[in-house]
């Protein structure tokens, strides 16, 4: 079906809304991630509404956080550059 010419610039204008939404939410998402391991405590309130938004368990476990990442297609390494480093200096 072709659309007059004014329909068809609303859904490009609809369209270019919507990556740009979803490329938000993914910024909002990251920070999310970044954030969360401080937050892992079984008694913070703020920790359980940041694993309600990301959709992982309370309390919140870094595996968990990394298996969601690597789902989402984030790169653990930029979000916790930490978590290399205190797993390379554990003793084996």
């Amino acid at each position: 079906m072709i659309l007059p010419q004014h329909q068809q610039g609303v859904i490009e204008g609809q369209r270019a809304e919507i990556d740009r939404l979803k490329e938000i939410a993914s910024k909002y998402r990251e920070a999310l991630l970044k954030c969360a391991p401080s937050h892992q405590g079984g008694h913070s309130d703020t920790g359980a509404t940041i694993a309600d938004c990301l959709g992982v368990p309370f309390p919140i476990t870094v595996p968990d956080l990394e298996h969601l990442a690597q789902r989402e297609g984030f790169d653990t390494d930029k979000l916790w550059p930490w978590l290399r480093k205190m797993r390379q200096a554990r003793p084996a």
